[in-house]
């Protein structure tokens, strides 16, 4: 799922294009049977740092805590 998930980032020119917050050149994951979940804590995670989802992230899909 996961290698399906950053294939379609990379074939999207809005996902490898600059953002007002730069531009990503480094990629780095674990394979986990419970990426859904590592994924909305991550996102989770982001909103409480920056106040906000990720800017590429259309979709909210973080969840309470």
């Amino acid at each position: 799922m996961l290698r399906r998930r950053f294939s379609e980032h990379l074939e999207n020119v809005k996902m490898t294009s600059a953002t007002s917050e730069g531009r990503a050149f480094f990629f780095h994951w674990l394979e986990r049977d419970d990426i859904e979940k590592v994924e909305r804590t991550w996102m989770n995670d982001c909103k409480v740092a920056d106040g906000k989802t990720p800017i590429l992230n259309s979709v909210d899909a973080s969840i309470s805590i």
